[in-house]
């Protein structure tokens, strides 16, 4: 889930329903998200409706499914059944005119779990508690971290996308140059206030403050690890601390790189799979996994680390 809250929609009767969808489109928006629903309208043939969607289910947040898909077609249950065997778990909201225990039994005959069932009177309400307690468990703090990098992401590329356009557009030779006289100041404005500030506090009356020192905005993920990297070095003649150097040097590697890139990059679509592509690489799932477990064994370093200096276990790995 991102800023927008897409639905798969099986209806054959999509005005039956419209209402139901601007309703739920409403409360989404009051939670700050946007509703999108690609409407799919059977037709007589399961395998070739199911064949025409099950390469984008996955980039959906729900299923919704009527059972009357009409007289020429299939019901419901059939693209549920068909969902569940070829091991999609998006959830699923199956509903008719009738009872939900009626709807619960036609499921269960059909051998298809994990499905709500809903009368069509209640389907507005009822699927809206469904989705805001499902949007409530996954919409942690990471996860909003990641919804905002990826929606500056894509206002950054907005931003470029204009200010070239409109660089394009001047033709005066000097309000260009103006242009880049301006931008060229503004970078060199906040890079001078940076050095002033470092400058200060390196240099106070009272000495450096390393902790606000390595606190300070220029001070970046790189900078800090090149900063450990180096005092760590310089031990490394007196302390047995080669294994967690070694893993260190592949920290901007492993961890900065991977997050920078993927701090400036639009999700695109890779043989019906949302990836993250950077240039001639790739983030899919195979990349996610490894990167995980790249964090993982730093994670494992880091502590390893803070077990030798912050718990005063350094002299046991002190060289003889």
């Amino acid at each position: 889930m991102r800023l927008d809250y897409q639905i798969l929609w099986f209806e054959d009767q999509k005005n039956n329903v419209e209402e139901v969808a601007k309703g739920l489109s409403t409360r989404l928006s009051r939670l700050g998200f946007s509703l999108k629903v690609q409407w799919i309208k059977p037709g007589s043939d399961l395998n070739n409706t199911f064949g025409n969607i099950k390469n984008i289910v996955n980039n959906f947040d729900l299923i919704l499914l009527d059972y009357d898909l009409g007289k020429d077609s299939f019901n419901g249950a059939d693209i549920a059944k068909k969902l569940r065997r070829s091991n999609f778990l998006t959830d699923i909201i199956f509903y008719s005119s009738a009872p939900p225990h009626n709807l619960r039994r036609f499921m269960f005959d059909h051998h298809v779990d994990g499905v709500f069932c809903i009368n069509r009177s209640n389907l507005q309400g009822e699927s809206f508690d469904i989705i805001q307690n499902r949007i409530r468990k996954i919409l942690d703090i990471n996860h909003m971290r990641g919804i905002v990098m990826e929606v500056v992401s894509e206002f950054d590329e907005s931003i470029s996308d204009l200010t070239k356009n409109l660089e394009s557009k001047i033709d005066d030779i000097e309000k260009r140059k103006g242009i880049y006289s301006f931008i060229q100041e503004k970078i060199t404005t906040i890079s001078s206030k940076n050095d002033s500030q470092i400058s200060n506090i390196i240099n106070h009356e009272s000495g450096c403050n390393f902790e606000d020192l390595m606190n300070h905005r220029a001070c970046s993920s790189f900078i800090k690890y090149e900063i450990l990297k180096k005092m760590l070095e310089d031990l490394e003649d007196k302390y047995n601390i080669t294994n967690i150097l070694e893993v260190l040097k592949k920290y901007s590697e492993e961890v900065i790189v991977p997050r920078n890139e993927l701090a400036h990059v639009k999700p695109t679509e890779e043989k019906g799979k949302t990836v993250f592509k950077v240039g001639d690489k790739l983030y899919g799932e195979n990349e996610f996994k490894l990167l995980r477990q790249n964090l993982l064994n730093h994670r494992d370093n880091f502590n390893d680390l803070k077990n030798l200096l912050i718990n005063g276990n350094l002299e046991e790995v002190q060289r003889e």
